[in-house]
C-alpha cells in the first residue's frame, strides 16, 4: 500500500506540473490565467507578482514528493508514517489542482469553484491528519518537507477560494445586488484576516498567516495604483489585518521558542 501511494503521489504531482506548464506555455484555451482574471475584475485580486508564490508552493511540494518517496527504490525502508497518514489525499489534491486549472481556463466558473472547494477541503484534511499545531515535529524533515508545504499550500488556497468565489459572483452580477465592490472586498479581507489569526492562536501556525500577509500585500499594491475613497478603505482594512497578523506571529514565535 505504501509503495502504491508513493508512486501515485509522484504521478499526480507530475500531472499537476504538466498542466500548470501548459496553462501558461500554450496557453490552454488561448488565454493565460492573468487574462482570464481580467475578464472578471474584482478588488480582491492581488497584484500579478503575488502569484509568484505558486513557485514556492511547487518547490515545497517537490521536496515533499521526493522525501515521501525516499525509500521507494531502496531495500532499507524508512519510517515514513506521513505517507499512510495522508493516504490518497495528496494524489486527490493533485487531480483537483489540475482539474481547477482546466476548468478555469475553459471559463467554467461554477465548476472551477466547486473544484476549488474540493481542493481546499482535501488540504484541510491533510493538515488535520498530519496533526499540524498539535505538537512539535519530530525532525526537521517533518517540519520542512512534510508540514510546511501543506501549511503554505492551505494558506494560499484559502485566499484563492475567496478570490474564486468573488470572481463567480462578479460573473453573476453581484455588484448590482446592492453590495458595493469595495465593501465586499473589505468584508472578504476581514474574513481572511480572522482566519489567519485563528490559525495562529488555535494551531500555533506561523506559515499559514504569513501567506495571508503576502496576499494582502498584493491587494494593497494593486489598489494603491488607482487610489480613490473606496480603495482607501480596502487598503486600511488590509494594513490593519497585516499588523494584527504580524503581532500575532511575533507573539507565537516567542512562545514557540520557549516551549
Amino acid at each position: 500500500m505504501k509503495r502504491t501511494l508513493q508512486i501515485a503521489n509522484i504521478l499526480g504531482f507530475i500531472l499537476t506540473l504538466v498542466i500548470n506548464y501548459l496553462s501558461n506555455a500554450l496557453p490552454i484555451n488561448g488565454r493565460t490565467a492573468g487574462e482570464l482574471s481580467d475578464l472578471y475584475p474584482n478588488l480582491f485580486v492581488p497584484a500579478p507578482f503575488t502569484f509568484a508564490i505558486w513557485g514556492v508552493i511547487y518547490l515545497l511540494l517537490t521536496g515533499f514528493v521526493i522525501y515521501q518517496a525516499s525509500d521507494l527504490f531502496s531495500s532499507n525502508k524508512k519510517g515514513l508514517p506521513h505517507v499512510e497518514k495522508i493516504g490518497w489525499l495528496f494524489f486527490i489534491s493533485c487531480l483537483l489542482n489540475a482539474g481547477w486549472l482546466l476548468a478555469w481556463h475553459y471559463e467554467l466558473l461554477m465548476v472551477s469553484f466547486v473544484i476549488m472547494l474540493g481542493y481546499l477541503t482535501t488540504l484541510i484534511r491533510i493538515y488535520l491528519r498530519l496533526g499540524i499545531g498539535e505538537g512539535k515535529a519530530e525532525s526537521w524533515q517533518q517540519r520542512f518537507l512534510v508540514r510546511l508545504p501543506f501549511q503554505v499550500n492551505l494558506g494560499w488556497i484559502s485566499i484563492a477560494t475567496i478570490a474564486n468565489a468573488t470572481a463567480l459572483l462578479v460573473s453573476f452580477g453581484f455588484d448590482k445586488a446592492g453590495i458595493a465592490p469595495h465593501v465586499w472586498t473589505i468584508i472578504m479581507v476581514s474574513v481572511g484576516g480572522l482566519l489567519a489569526l485563528l490559525m495562529i492562536y488555535r494551531k500555533w501556525d506561523i506559515a499559514f498567516p504569513l501567506v495571508v500577509v503576502w496576499a494582502f500585500y498584493g491587494i494593497i499594491s494593486e489598489r494603491m495604483e488607482a487610489m480613490d475613497e473606496g480603495f482607501m478603505g480596502i487598503v486600511i482594512a488590509a494594513v490593519v489585518c497585516i499588523a494584527l497578523i504580524v503581532i500575532g506571529v511575533l507573539i507565537r514565535s516567542v512562545q514557540l521558542a520557549r516551549r
